[in-house]
Protein backbone atom coordinates (compact mmCIF):
# COMPACT_ATOMS: atom_id res chain seq x y z
CA UNK A 1 0.00 0.00 0.00
CA UNK A 2 2.84 2.45 1.06
CA UNK A 3 4.35 1.86 -2.49
CA UNK A 4 1.35 2.48 -4.19
CA UNK A 5 0.89 5.84 -2.40
CA UNK A 6 4.70 6.88 -3.27
CA UNK A 7 4.08 6.55 -6.91
CA UNK A 8 0.65 8.03 -7.00
CA UNK A 9 2.66 10.96 -5.41
CA UNK A 10 5.25 11.00 -8.11
CA UNK A 11 2.79 10.57 -10.47
CA UNK A 12 1.01 13.62 -9.20
CA UNK A 13 4.49 15.56 -8.82
CA UNK A 14 4.93 14.57 -12.87
CA UNK A 15 1.32 16.02 -13.78
CA UNK A 16 2.38 19.22 -11.70
CA UNK A 17 5.46 19.84 -13.90
CA UNK A 18 3.77 19.15 -16.93
CA UNK A 19 0.40 19.94 -17.01
CA UNK A 20 0.34 23.96 -16.81
CA UNK A 21 -2.27 25.78 -14.38
CA UNK A 22 -5.45 26.78 -15.70
CA UNK A 23 -3.84 30.83 -16.68
CA UNK A 24 -7.20 33.07 -17.88
CA UNK A 25 -4.29 35.06 -20.12
CA UNK A 26 -3.29 32.09 -21.98
CA UNK A 27 -6.50 30.86 -21.98
CA UNK A 28 -7.51 34.32 -23.85
CA UNK A 29 -4.83 33.89 -26.12
CA UNK A 30 -5.29 30.67 -26.96
CA UNK A 31 -9.26 31.50 -27.77
CA UNK A 32 -8.07 34.92 -30.19
CA UNK A 33 -5.15 32.65 -31.78
CA UNK A 34 -7.63 29.88 -32.49
CA UNK A 35 -10.23 32.29 -34.04
CA UNK A 36 -8.08 34.41 -35.57
CA UNK A 37 -6.47 31.30 -37.31
CA UNK A 38 -10.02 30.37 -38.87
CA UNK A 39 -10.73 33.93 -39.50
CA UNK A 40 -7.78 34.15 -41.62
CA UNK A 41 -8.06 30.70 -43.05
CA UNK A 42 -4.31 29.69 -41.94
CA UNK A 43 -2.95 27.91 -39.62
CA UNK A 44 -1.45 29.68 -36.61
CA UNK A 45 0.86 27.01 -34.60
CA UNK A 46 2.15 28.48 -31.55
CA UNK A 47 3.77 26.20 -28.20
CA UNK A 48 3.41 27.04 -24.87
CA UNK A 49 5.58 29.68 -23.61
CA UNK A 50 8.71 28.36 -21.41
CA UNK A 51 8.50 29.23 -17.81
CA UNK A 52 11.18 31.84 -16.70
CA UNK A 53 12.78 33.43 -13.50
CA UNK A 54 12.37 37.11 -13.51
CA UNK A 55 14.68 38.91 -11.04
CA UNK A 56 18.25 37.99 -11.48
CA UNK A 57 19.93 37.02 -8.27
CA UNK A 58 20.09 38.55 -5.14
CA UNK A 59 23.77 39.11 -5.18
CA UNK A 60 23.52 40.82 -8.52
CA UNK A 61 20.80 43.26 -7.26
CA UNK A 62 22.58 44.33 -4.32
CA UNK A 63 24.88 47.62 -4.51
CA UNK A 64 28.23 46.95 -2.64
CA UNK A 65 28.08 49.51 0.49
CA UNK A 66 31.49 51.53 1.49
CA UNK A 67 32.45 50.59 4.96
CA UNK A 68 29.54 51.86 7.49
CA UNK A 69 31.96 52.30 10.83
CA UNK A 70 32.77 55.85 11.99
CA UNK A 71 35.29 55.30 14.86
CA UNK A 72 33.92 55.57 18.22
CA UNK A 73 36.35 58.42 19.18
CA UNK A 74 35.18 60.69 16.30
CA UNK A 75 31.34 60.02 17.31
CA UNK A 76 31.83 61.30 20.41
CA UNK A 77 33.36 64.06 19.46
CA UNK A 78 30.69 64.84 17.75
CA UNK A 79 28.31 64.02 20.45
CA UNK A 80 27.09 67.91 20.53
CA UNK A 81 25.33 67.19 17.29
CA UNK A 82 23.33 64.31 18.44
CA UNK A 83 24.70 61.60 16.40
CA UNK A 84 26.54 59.22 18.66
CA UNK A 85 22.88 57.04 19.18
CA UNK A 86 22.41 56.94 15.78
CA UNK A 87 26.02 56.06 15.03
CA UNK A 88 26.40 53.83 17.83
CA UNK A 89 23.12 51.66 16.46
CA UNK A 90 24.48 51.99 12.79
CA UNK A 91 28.00 50.88 13.86
CA UNK A 92 26.90 47.75 16.35
CA UNK A 93 26.58 44.16 15.77
CA UNK A 94 22.51 44.63 15.00
CA UNK A 95 22.97 47.65 12.89
CA UNK A 96 25.44 46.05 10.26
CA UNK A 97 22.81 43.03 9.56
CA UNK A 98 19.69 45.05 9.65
CA UNK A 99 17.42 45.32 6.77
CA UNK A 100 18.45 47.82 3.98
CA UNK A 101 15.26 49.49 4.65
CA UNK A 102 16.14 50.04 8.74
CA UNK A 103 19.94 51.06 7.38
CA UNK A 104 17.97 53.65 4.64
CA UNK A 105 16.18 55.21 7.34
CA UNK A 106 18.95 55.78 10.12
CA UNK A 107 21.16 57.03 7.31
CA UNK A 108 18.35 59.63 6.47
CA UNK A 109 18.22 60.90 10.23
CA UNK A 110 21.64 61.22 10.97
CA UNK A 111 22.09 63.14 7.26
CA UNK A 112 19.73 65.16 8.78
CA UNK A 113 21.06 65.61 12.11
CA UNK A 114 24.77 66.40 10.61
CA UNK A 115 23.68 68.54 8.17
CA UNK A 116 22.13 71.10 10.43
CA UNK A 117 24.94 70.73 13.05
CA UNK A 118 26.77 73.44 14.12
CA UNK A 119 29.20 72.50 16.04
CA UNK A 120 30.94 75.11 18.53
CA UNK A 121 34.36 73.71 18.22
CA UNK A 122 36.19 74.79 14.75
CA UNK A 123 38.04 71.94 14.60
CA UNK A 124 34.71 69.60 14.56
CA UNK A 125 34.05 71.01 10.89
CA UNK A 126 36.30 68.56 9.29
CA UNK A 127 35.43 65.35 11.12
CA UNK A 128 31.08 66.29 10.66
CA UNK A 129 32.11 67.31 6.78
CA UNK A 130 34.05 63.62 6.51
CA UNK A 131 30.50 61.69 8.24
CA UNK A 132 28.59 63.12 5.93
CA UNK A 133 30.34 62.92 3.32
CA UNK A 134 30.54 58.80 4.00
CA UNK A 135 26.62 58.95 4.53
CA UNK A 136 25.92 60.40 1.10
CA UNK A 137 27.83 57.84 -0.33
CA UNK A 138 26.16 55.42 1.65
CA UNK A 139 22.46 56.49 0.61
CA UNK A 140 22.08 56.44 -2.96
CA UNK A 141 23.13 52.47 -2.41
CA UNK A 142 21.15 51.85 0.42
CA UNK A 143 18.10 53.11 -1.63
CA UNK A 144 18.74 50.34 -4.12
CA UNK A 145 19.10 47.54 -1.98
CA UNK A 146 15.96 48.73 0.49
CA UNK A 147 13.70 48.95 -3.03
CA UNK A 148 15.26 46.20 -6.13
CA UNK A 149 16.83 44.37 -3.56
CA UNK A 150 14.42 43.93 -0.58
CA UNK A 151 12.00 41.17 0.38
CA UNK A 152 9.20 43.03 -1.03
CA UNK A 153 10.26 43.50 -4.38
CA UNK A 154 10.70 39.47 -4.62
CA UNK A 155 7.68 38.99 -3.80
CA UNK A 156 5.85 41.61 -6.18
CA UNK A 157 8.21 40.27 -8.59
CA UNK A 158 7.59 36.59 -7.82
CA UNK A 159 7.64 33.83 -10.68
CA UNK A 160 5.32 31.86 -9.49
CA UNK A 161 2.73 34.16 -10.26
CA UNK A 162 -0.09 34.19 -13.22
CA UNK A 163 0.00 36.35 -15.79
CA UNK A 164 -1.81 39.57 -15.37
CA UNK A 165 -5.96 38.15 -16.40
CA UNK A 166 -8.21 39.94 -17.83
CA UNK A 167 -10.80 39.98 -15.29
CA UNK A 168 -7.60 41.18 -12.77
CA UNK A 169 -8.04 44.78 -10.76
CA UNK A 170 -4.76 47.09 -11.31
CA UNK A 171 -3.17 47.84 -7.65
CA UNK A 172 -1.08 51.06 -7.79
CA UNK A 173 1.23 50.22 -5.16
CA UNK A 174 4.16 50.55 -6.60
CA UNK A 175 3.24 53.88 -8.05
CA UNK A 176 2.50 54.85 -4.29
CA UNK A 177 5.83 53.59 -3.51
CA UNK A 178 7.22 55.89 -6.55
CA UNK A 179 5.53 58.83 -5.17
CA UNK A 180 7.22 58.70 -2.06
CA UNK A 181 10.32 57.78 -3.91
CA UNK A 182 10.16 61.03 -6.09
CA UNK A 183 9.53 63.24 -2.63
CA UNK A 184 12.19 62.27 -0.05
CA UNK A 185 15.61 63.86 -0.20
CA UNK A 186 18.23 62.20 1.86
CA UNK A 187 18.98 64.86 4.29
CA UNK A 188 15.24 64.77 5.73
CA UNK A 189 13.79 62.35 8.36
CA UNK A 190 11.62 59.85 6.73
CA UNK A 191 7.82 58.85 8.30
CA UNK A 192 9.21 55.24 9.45
CA UNK A 193 5.40 53.96 9.58
CA UNK A 194 4.31 55.63 6.36
CA UNK A 195 7.37 54.02 4.31
CA UNK A 196 6.75 50.60 6.06
CA UNK A 197 3.08 50.72 5.03
CA UNK A 198 3.95 51.28 1.63
CA UNK A 199 6.82 48.25 1.23
CA UNK A 200 4.01 45.91 3.15
CA UNK A 201 1.92 46.77 0.08
CA UNK A 202 4.07 45.93 -2.39
CA UNK A 203 4.64 42.61 -0.34
CA UNK A 204 0.86 42.21 -0.52
CA UNK A 205 0.47 41.97 -4.63
CA UNK A 206 2.65 40.23 -6.95
CA UNK A 207 1.10 42.42 -10.19
CA UNK A 208 4.78 43.26 -10.86
CA UNK A 209 5.07 39.27 -11.94
CA UNK A 210 1.99 39.15 -13.06
CA UNK A 211 2.22 42.11 -15.94
CA UNK A 212 5.61 41.22 -17.05
CA UNK A 213 4.32 37.21 -17.41
CA UNK A 214 1.17 38.86 -19.26
CA UNK A 215 3.79 40.70 -21.33
CA UNK A 216 6.18 37.59 -22.23
CA UNK A 217 2.74 36.09 -23.24
CA UNK A 218 1.35 38.61 -25.50
CA UNK A 219 5.47 38.79 -27.44
CA UNK A 220 5.30 35.24 -27.75
CA UNK A 221 1.73 35.17 -29.10
CA UNK A 222 1.58 38.24 -31.49
CA UNK A 223 4.81 37.24 -32.96
CA UNK A 224 2.72 34.48 -34.83
CA UNK A 225 -0.69 36.58 -34.74
CA UNK A 226 0.26 39.88 -36.03
CA UNK A 227 2.20 38.39 -39.36
CA UNK A 228 -0.68 36.36 -39.82
CA UNK A 229 -2.96 39.79 -40.10
CA UNK A 230 -0.19 41.13 -42.34
CA UNK A 231 0.04 38.19 -44.73
CA UNK A 232 -3.43 36.58 -45.17
CA UNK A 233 -5.31 36.54 -48.19
CA UNK A 234 -8.54 36.69 -47.46
CA UNK A 235 -10.37 39.35 -48.86
CA UNK A 236 -9.40 38.86 -52.20
CA UNK A 237 -11.34 36.60 -53.78
CA UNK A 238 -14.86 35.37 -54.59
CA UNK A 239 -15.61 34.88 -51.11
CA UNK A 240 -14.57 38.58 -50.39
CA UNK A 241 -18.18 39.46 -48.69
CA UNK A 242 -18.51 36.21 -46.39
CA UNK A 243 -14.58 36.98 -45.35
CA UNK A 244 -15.28 40.58 -44.71
CA UNK A 245 -18.31 39.83 -42.34
CA UNK A 246 -16.16 37.30 -40.34
CA UNK A 247 -13.12 39.54 -40.12
CA UNK A 248 -15.46 42.31 -39.09
CA UNK A 249 -16.80 40.26 -36.32
CA UNK A 250 -13.82 39.09 -35.07
CA UNK A 251 -12.27 42.12 -34.67
CA UNK A 252 -14.66 44.10 -33.08
CA UNK A 253 -16.26 40.84 -30.89
CA UNK A 254 -12.50 39.27 -29.83
CA UNK A 255 -9.89 42.06 -30.47
CA UNK A 256 -11.66 45.25 -29.62
CA UNK A 257 -14.20 43.90 -26.79
CA UNK A 258 -11.38 41.38 -25.02
CA UNK A 259 -8.34 41.54 -26.07
CA UNK A 260 -7.87 45.70 -26.22
CA UNK A 261 -9.25 46.07 -22.60
CA UNK A 262 -6.58 43.62 -21.61
CA UNK A 263 -3.83 44.85 -23.42
CA UNK A 264 -4.50 48.30 -21.70
CA UNK A 265 -4.36 46.83 -17.89
CA UNK A 266 -0.55 45.47 -18.91
CA UNK A 267 -0.28 48.73 -19.81
CA UNK A 268 -0.64 50.03 -16.68
CA UNK A 269 0.83 48.05 -14.34
CA UNK A 270 4.00 48.15 -17.01
CA UNK A 271 4.04 51.92 -16.81
CA UNK A 272 4.39 51.44 -12.99
CA UNK A 273 7.62 49.45 -13.39
CA UNK A 274 8.88 51.52 -15.82
CA UNK A 275 8.21 55.10 -13.61
CA UNK A 276 9.82 53.90 -10.22
CA UNK A 277 12.95 52.73 -12.06
CA UNK A 278 13.46 55.72 -14.29
CA UNK A 279 13.04 57.92 -10.46
CA UNK A 280 15.16 55.69 -9.01
CA UNK A 281 17.69 55.99 -11.37
CA UNK A 282 17.35 59.95 -10.78
CA UNK A 283 17.27 59.66 -7.16
CA UNK A 284 20.91 57.35 -6.91
CA UNK A 285 22.55 57.94 -10.70
CA UNK A 286 23.18 53.88 -10.41
CA UNK A 287 21.69 51.85 -13.15
CA UNK A 288 19.19 49.31 -12.00
CA UNK A 289 19.72 45.71 -12.89
CA UNK A 290 17.12 43.32 -11.51
CA UNK A 291 15.02 41.72 -14.79
CA UNK A 292 16.50 38.61 -15.85
CA UNK A 293 14.17 38.15 -18.67
CA UNK A 294 13.48 41.18 -21.69
CA UNK A 295 10.48 43.00 -20.92
CA UNK A 296 10.73 46.77 -21.66
CA UNK A 297 7.84 48.74 -21.74
CA UNK A 298 8.60 50.31 -24.85
CA UNK A 299 8.98 46.92 -26.32
CA UNK A 300 5.06 46.27 -25.23
CA UNK A 301 4.00 49.71 -26.77
CA UNK A 302 5.42 48.91 -30.20
CA UNK A 303 4.18 45.76 -30.11
CA UNK A 304 0.58 46.08 -29.38
CA UNK A 305 1.11 49.22 -31.55
CA UNK A 306 1.70 46.78 -34.58
CA UNK A 307 -0.75 44.39 -33.84
CA UNK A 308 -3.36 47.28 -34.18
CA UNK A 309 -1.86 48.17 -37.43
CA UNK A 310 -2.24 45.51 -39.08
CA UNK A 311 -5.72 44.78 -38.02
CA UNK A 312 -6.12 48.28 -39.64
CA UNK A 313 -4.74 46.91 -42.33
CA UNK A 314 -6.46 44.12 -43.24
CA UNK A 315 -10.10 46.21 -42.64
CA UNK A 316 -9.10 48.50 -44.98
CA UNK A 317 -8.28 45.16 -47.32
CA UNK A 318 -11.77 43.92 -46.63
CA UNK A 319 -13.12 47.48 -47.70
CA UNK A 320 -14.10 48.24 -43.79
CA UNK A 321 -13.19 51.68 -42.06
CA UNK A 322 -12.56 50.98 -38.43
CA UNK A 323 -14.68 53.31 -35.81
CA UNK A 324 -17.37 53.99 -39.04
Amino acid sequence: MQKVLVVLAVLAGLVGLFWPANDPAESLLRDYQSRLARTLEQDISIDSLTPATLLLPRQARVQTLPEQRTSLGKALKLGECGLVPGLAKANNSLGKVAPASDQLLLTQELLAQAKTCKPTDPALAEPLQQLITHRESLWPRLLNNALIAGPEWEAYFASNAQALGPEAQIDFSLAALTDWLSEIDPYQPVDRADFNRRLQALSQSNQGAAAIHAHRLVSHYFTRLTPALTETQICTGPRKVEQRRLAEQVFASQYLERIQPWLSNIDKALRQIEALQATLETKTGLPTQWLAVDSRFTQFQKMTREHALAWKGLLERCGIVPGS
